[in-house]
């Protein structure tokens, strides 16, 4: 008789060796993944970055914006999008204090450098094969390159300036989908997942934040509605769906009644998060494990210094009595 595995139909998670309600208390790190992942990523953003610099010289030039109902009667405002950009940068400092003391800080970090990698490759696809009109008649677009070395410092400047505006992101085509959209949705989704439920305020705090930085996007009539749409609609899929299969390891197997199987994200999730066996549990450092781990980071005498002043203490001088 062959083995079995035996799921719950109200956790969808295996029944048998169930610890804590299928968390795993400590999932190996492994760090050297997360750094795959952060290649991911890497490649992603410069992909997509160089899609928008190209794309910018495909732009229809003195074409009217295309038809949409919620920009047709919803206000504009100049400014509206480097605040949102604000609210990006508020949003990544609260998510990183949140995942730096994390005790699982490394598989989070993986996590959230492979869905941001494929989402950046599959938005780099998207605005290059499709180009639409600039929403905004009044945008000054860069001028075209005029030739292909200019075309890659330029791809480099944008991927070094992360795609904001506020450091001088000036190129139109930039459309489908909403790359500030899914930066947004993304930092309040990790957010909130990797809080403990008790945290009820800053949950709420990180998703009105989120709805007014989207509303932000698009008040600013840099991108369209269907933007907004899709990138919403692809981050919480993309996300959902990762979780979905790394929280529950029968998923992880083939089998004729898991359609997840064919999704393309199984065999990526199997191989960073294999290992995991579950759901994370969201721990957190205390005081002195935060203290000790700050000690081994800077160095004992380095952070002695930087807490009680003065030099390093002397290697004959005892505080014990």
């Amino acid at each position: 008789m062959t083995d079995e595995v035996i799921v719950d139909l109200i956790s969808l998670s295996p029944t048998e060796g169930k610890p804590n309600n299928g968390a795993v208390s400590s999932p190996p790190p492994e760090k050297i993944k997360c750094l795959l992942a952060m290649a991911i990523t890497v490649f992603g953003t410069s992909f997509a970055s160089s899609m928008i610099v190209l794309n910018n010289d495909r732009v229809p030039i003195n074409q009217p914006p295309l038809p949409d109902i919620i920009l047709d009667v919803s206000p504009s405002s100049p400014f509206a999008f480097q605040l949102a950009e604000c609210i990006v940068f508020m949003l990544l400092i609260a998510m990183f204090s949140i995942i730096a003391l994390h005790h699982h800080k490394w598989i989070i970090f993986r996590r959230i450098f492979v869905n941001l990698g494929l989402l950046y490759i599959f938005r780099g696809i998207c605005l290059y094969v499709t180009t639409l009109p600039n929403p905004r008649t009044d945008k000054q677009c860069a001028s075209p390159a005029s030739s292909l070395s200019e075309t890659w410092m330029r791809a480099f400047a944008l991927f070094s300036r992360a795609g904001l505006s506020v450091a001088g992101q000036n190129y139109c085509g930039d459309l489908i989908f909403s790359g500030h959209t899914v930066s947004i949705i993304g930092l309040y989704l990790y957010i909130s997942e990797y809080t403990p439920p008790s945290q009820r305020l800053l949950r709420s705090a990180a998703f009105v934040m989120a709805a007014f930085g989207v509303f932000l996007v698009l008040v600013s009539r840099e991108h369209y509605t269907i933007d907004i749409v899709v990138a919403y609609y692809l981050v919480t899929r993309m996300h959902w769906t990762y979780h979905t299969i790394a929280n529950i390891p029968a998923l992880q197997k083939h089998s004729r009644s898991n359609l997840l199987c064919r999704n393309f994200l199984h065999p990526i999730v199997v191989f960073f998060e294999g290992n995991v066996g579950g759901s994370v549990p969201n721990e957190f450092l205390s005081p002195r494990e935060l203290q000790s781990n700050l000690e081994s980071f800077l160095g004992g005498g380095y952070y002695y210094r930087l807490v009680h002043g003065g030099g390093r203490p002397s290697p004959c001088t005892s505080t014990s009595r």
